[in-house]
């Protein structure tokens, strides 16, 4: 691999100052450094804009920062880093996620040697990095399993679709099915190269909002069969096991209290 890998690193920043260090820092010292790591600050009212200068003013010219004036979410915080990249690829990493050193090496090396390859993610838990562990996601899969937190995501910046700034929840999912439903090809890899350390829907983050969460993936997919990317029965399977996934959650969350 070249020293350095044509990627723009996108971080939306809310009230991070606490992890961000983390992330960043697992962002530059990859075995494959990226372009740029842009820094998205969603309107933070704590101490995270100090924290962002610090890290710009440390980052070698590596790091830079944009400020949005409102809050408008992880949506609008990475369609902002989006619009403003110069990397070939566009890697999110969530601010209170951290990446293996291989990550961004893994994905380079297999969207450079597959150019049919619009999008890339991979497993949260895997086996191996190597390149037959690699699987490309079919539309119906992605329906029923989404594989692709935000942290895991690597896409060709020239893809035109964006983020639905209009949705706070689920924004992230609605993009991968809409990609796949109209013809982009997108791949996993069975390797957990991204550290989660939160729980997304039990403890912290979104989990006060579980119910806003579920409805905006039953939206996705009345808007996938509204455009006709999905029958009837795909949409009503999808809908009927997204619940069942919802209530098995929502009861987790109450033993736990």
């Amino acid at each position: 691999m070249p020293n350095e890998c044509d990627v723009s690193v996108i971080v939306p920043c809310h009230n991070c100052a606490g992890t961000i260090r983390r992330a960043v820092g697992s962002a530059i010292h990859q075995t494959c450094p990226p372009r740029e790591v842009i820094l998205v600050d969603d309107a933070s009212d704590d101490n995270t804009p100090h924290v962002l200068r610090e890290l710009v003013d440390n980052g070698n010219g590596r790091v830079r920062a944009v400020t949005l004036r409102d809050n408008g979410g992880p949506g609008v915080a990475r369609n902002a880093g989006w619009n403003v990249a110069t990397g070939v690829y566009v890697a999110f990493l969530d601010a209170d996620d951290a990446w293996l050193p291989q990550k961004l090496e893994q994905h380079t090396r297999w969207m450079n040697t597959h150019p049919e390859c619009v999008f890339s993610g991979h497993e949260l838990q895997g086996k191996s990095a190597g390149s037959s562990a690699w699987r490309w996601v079919a539309l119906r899969a992605l329906v029923f399993s989404n594989p692709f937190r935000p942290s895991t995501v690597m896409i060709r910046r020239e893809v035109a679709a964006r983020f639905d700034e209009r949705k706070r929840f689920s924004e992230d999912y609605a993009l991968w099915l809409n990609l796949v439903a109209d013809g982009a090809r997108g791949a996993v890899l069975d390797a957990p190269l991204t550290q989660v350390f939160a729980t997304q829907w039990l403890a912290g983050g979104l989990s006060k909002n579980l119910w806003q969460m579920e409805r905006a993936e039953l939206e996705n997919y009345y808007a996938l069969k509204d455009r006709r990317k999905i029958g009837g029965r795909a949409w009503l399977s999808a809908s009927v096991w997204s619940m069942t996934k919802f209530f098995r959650r929502w009861m987790m969350r109450r033993l736990t209290k």
